[in-house]
Parts: C-alpha cells; sequence; structure tokens
C-alpha cells in the first residue's frame, strides 16, 4: 500500500448555500497531501490497488475536493462534493488514470468548481456541452452557406433576391470557401484558415480580395445569430487595410485607344462575352444590371428596355433615399443591332447565358483576362499601325466598373449633354427627388446623349482614312516664293 495518507472522504461544497452541519461529512480533519506527476506515475508502477472488496481516496491538498479513488482493481481521479441542488455530497469519476495525466484532471476539476459557482450541475453542464460540440459537427461549412443563401441572399421570392448581388454572393460563397471548407464544421474554421483565401486572392486582385472579405465576414456575423454553435466570428479582427492595403478611390478611365482596342477585342471574342463588352460600353450600366438581361424587360418597337428594380443598386426593400428604382434605357441604332445578332433560348429569357438562357454568364477573372489579352493585342497592332514599337505597349489594369466612368467622362466632354442627364444614364440616385420618382424622366435627354455617344464610339473605331502624300518628284525643284510687293 502506498505511503500516502488515504481517506474515505473529502468533499468541497460547490452549492451556492451551504448545507446544515450535521448533513456535512467532513467533519474531521483529516491530513492530506500534494498530488504531482510523480505520485501517479509511482501509483501506476506499483500497480497500487485496494485489498479486494475495499477501496479508499487519496486527496490532493492543493485542490479541495479532488484525489484519486483507489479499489481493488482500478485507479480514477475524482471530485467529491455538495453540487448545486443536492443536499447530500457525492463523488464523481473523471477518469480512468491510466488513460488522463494529472494536469488534464486537474483542469476539469477546476472547470467543475467554476460550473458549480455559477449554480450549475457540472455533470448537467458537461453533457450540455458534449451535445453542442456534437452539433457543431452536424453544421458543415457547406451547409451553413446554402442555408445563408436561402435565407437572407435569395430569401423566399428567387424572381426578387433580396441582394442586388445575389449572384455575386452566392458564387463567392460557394468557391472558394465553401469548395475549400465544404464539409469541415464551421466551428474549426478559424482565422488563418480565412486568411490563406483572402492572401492568395490579394496577390493578383487585391480589389477582389477585399470583396471576397466582406462577403465572408457577412456570412459569419449572420451565423453567430444561428443555432451552430459559434460564439464569435472568426472574421471579426480581421481588418482589410492590414490585410489587403489601403482603398484607393479609383479614378481610372480607358483613353481613346483603349476604348477602340476595347471594342476590337470584343469583334473578335464569340457570344457572349464579345456583345456584352459592346453593350457595356454602349450603355454605362453596371455589370450586374446587364448580365441578367432577359428579353421580357425590353420593349424593341419602342426602342426601350426597362431594367427591374431588384436589380439596380440600392436596396430592394424600405422606403427611404437609398431604395432601388427601376432604369430606362433608350436603344440607341448600335445597341439594336446588337441585340438582332443574339440569340434566342427556347428554354431561357437571359439574353447573356452560356447555358442556353437558363443561367446568366459569369464575368469572372477568367472572362476577363481572356479579354485582357485581346486588348492588348489590338493595342499592340495601333501602334504598330502608327510606325511605333508594339512591344513597348502595355495595358495598364482596368476593372470592368471602370467603363462607366470611361463613359461618364465622354459625355462630359461632349460639352452638348447636361450633368443631370449623364447622372441619369448612369443611375445615380438624385437626391431630393426620390418622392416624384418617374422612370421616364430624362428619356429624351438620354436617348439623344446615348446616340451622340454612339457616334462618337464609332468614330473611334473606324476613324476616317488618313489622305494620301504627295508623291516627291526628284526632278523637281520646289522655288521659294518671293515676297509680295507694297
Amino acid at each position: 500500500m502506498t505511503d500516502l495518507i488515504a481517506t474515505t472522504e473529502n468533499p468541497t461544497d460547490l452549492s451556492a448555500a451551504k448545507a446544515p452541519a450535521e448533513k456535512r461529512s467532513n467533519k474531521l480533519k483529516i491530513p492530506k497531501k500534494i498530488l504531482a506527476d510523480k505520485t501517479i506515475k509511482k501509483l501506476l508502477k506499483n500497480k497500487t490497488r485496494a485489498q479486494p472488496g475495499k477501496r479508499y481516496t487519496i486527496w490532493d491538498a492543493g485542490l479541495p475536493g479532488f484525489g484519486v479513488r483507489v479499489t481493488d482493481n482500478h485507479l480514477s481521479y475524482i471530485f467529491a462534493g455538495r453540487f448545486p441542488g443536492s443536499n447530500h455530497w457525492t463523488r464523481r469519476e473523471i477518469g480512468a488514470v491510466d488513460a488522463m495525466d494529472l494536469a488534464a484532471a486537474h483542469a476539469i476539476a477546476r472547470d467543475w468548481i467554476e460550473i458549480g459557482k455559477q449554480g450549475k450541475d457540472p455533470k448537467a453542464e458537461m453533457e450540455r456541452r458534449e451535445k453542442e460540440e456534437a452539433r457543431k459537427k452536424d453544421h458543415t461549412f457547406g451547409s451553413v452557406v446554402e442555408a445563408y443563401i436561402d435565407e437572407r441572399v435569395i430569401g423566399p421570392n428567387p424572381e426578387r433576391p433580396i441582394m442586388r448581388k445575389w449572384n455575386y454572393v452566392s458564387r463567392v460563397l460557394r468557391d472558394p470557401f465553401a469548395k475549400t471548407f465544404k464539409e469541415r464544421p464551421i466551428g474549426t474554421i478559424d482565422r488563418a484558415d480565412i486568411l490563406a483565401i483572402i492572401k492568395m486572392k490579394k496577390k493578383r486582385h487585391p480589389a477582389e480580395a477585399r470583396s471576397q472579405l466582406a462577403v465572408v465576414k457577412s456570412l459569419f456575423n449572420w451565423a453567430l445569430d444561428q443555432s451552430f454553435g459559434l460564439e464569435r466570428s472568426v472574421c471579426s479582427d480581421i481588418k482589410p487595410r492590414a490585410v489587403i492595403g489601403e482603398k484607393n478611390s479609383r479614378e481610372r478611365a480607358l483613353n481613346d485607344d483603349e476604348i477602340t482596342a476595347l471594342w476590337r477585342a470584343a469583334d473578335q471574342t464569340p457570344y457572349p462575352v464579345g456583345p456584352i463588352y459592346k453593350m457595356l460600353l454602349l450603355t454605362g450600366l453596371r455589370r450586374n444590371e446587364m448580365v441578367r438581361a432577359s428579353w421580357s424587360e425590353f420593349d424593341l418597337a419602342k426602342k426601350l428596355w426597362i431594367i427591374p428594380a431588384a436589380r439596380m443598386k440600392g436596396r430592394n426593400v424600405g422606403s427611404d433615399g437609398k431604395r432601388a428604382r427601376p432604369h430606362l434605357v433608350p436603344l440607341t441604332a448600335p445597341m439594336l443591332q446588337i441585340l438582332d445578332t443574339l440569340p434566342r433560348f427556347k428554354h431561357g429569357d437571359l439574353l447573356f447565358s452560356t447555358t442556353k438562357g437558363k443561367k446568366p454568364l459569369w464575368m469572372g477573372s477568367k472572362v476577363k483576362d481572356a479579354i485582357d489579352v485581346k486588348v492588348l493585342e489590338q493595342l499592340r497592332a495601333i501602334a504598330a499601325e502608327r510606325g511605333n514599337d508594339p512591344q513597348k505597349v502595355d495595358l495598364k489594369e482596368w476593372v470592368n466598373h471602370d467603363l462607366r466612368r470611361t463613359i461618364r467622362s465622354n459625355l462630359s466632354a461632349l460639352k452638348v449633354v447636361k450633368e443631370e442627364v449623364s447622372e441619369a444614364i448612369l443611375a445615380h440616385a438624385k437626391i431630393g427627388i426620390i418622392g416624384t420618382y418617374n422612370i421616364y424622366g430624362y428619356a429624351d435627354e438620354k436617348r439623344e446623349a446615348l446616340e451622340l455617344w454612339g457616334v462618337r464610339l464609332h468614330e473611334l473605331v473606324n476613324p476616317p482614312p488618313q489622305p494620301e502624300p504627295e508623291p516627291v518628284d526628284s526632278n523637281i525643284v520646289h522655288l521659294p516664293q518671293k515676297a509680295a510687293r507694297q
């Protein structure tokens, strides 16, 4: 038998209210000894056991209520005390000595003490935690993403999604995030996991990295209020400025050569990418307003296109000045010519699609990178036509949204187009006129301005031929002209 002091009882009181003295079991002052790792090793090495049919406890002087229970066939860590909800002290097993080290057993005992101070039964609380952990494992990242898309991105009416950029948000959450973490419980995703994806995207597309971070932050903020077992958002302390850098206000607008090169590149690019870039150049619309264009929105006889509010920038709910409004686009001759070339699908209404009109074209980085290659080719061809070295020509970085700034600056350059008409063409909200909003406001002025822009664009892409230089005859000598007589 070990030389340590053995007792039968040494409980601690975990109850908020003290039991009557006559019901308390620890009346005797019993000597104890602080348990250490070497003590446990000695017990295991000696295969310490009680006499057959007997049992005793080696109490830890350093942690009241904690000890090692010794029976004739077992050694176990135990904790004894009067737990909340009971007037009697009880002894509860923490775990087998040969399956758990002393530090882990101590940690559990201290945890039980803290739980008891809160008026909770440690056994019930531990069972609740185990169920919580099991429930967390049931909520995979992929399933949470789909729940978020259904509830907060799309909503109950797929024809009128809650988020204007529902297509982008859904796609980003599914790839790269759900593609990477799909089967992992959302509770196991940590800050480093999110940062790895954001930093990878930052290398080539800092602006896109910033957008993706905003999307995944929204997902975790929503998930916090759901029954997924999250106690905090792993994105809460990820600061875009620290991870991605300062956000600079863009001032990029394509110059005349770049506009020409883009149009010619679109000419060489098949449906649906080529035509959609031409329409973006002609209309000044946002990418997401264009990609989901449906034939049902067009009145070709009246040469009008009305984009529903659900696809315009702004909120789809509420009544304040930020609420989205329908937008009218007068169709000019160049626009109609492009529309006339587009296919009509039997089972889909979308204009720009790779799935026969059922799903919109996704204008992601692959599409943009491919068009950039052709734009650069056209820029170098233009340089060669002028006798310049094409290899010295490069394409400055640009994004699709820069086309709107390009058209805005060109409309201003036309001089005859008023400021408010240019703003109306770009569907910029006008403060002060929300209460009397009229979808047909500036319709004639917008048509005239877009027609002028179409003419200007045609002149850029198809410049008039330069006059041939006069041939030089080496036998003709040009004499200087005499000064005129006074």
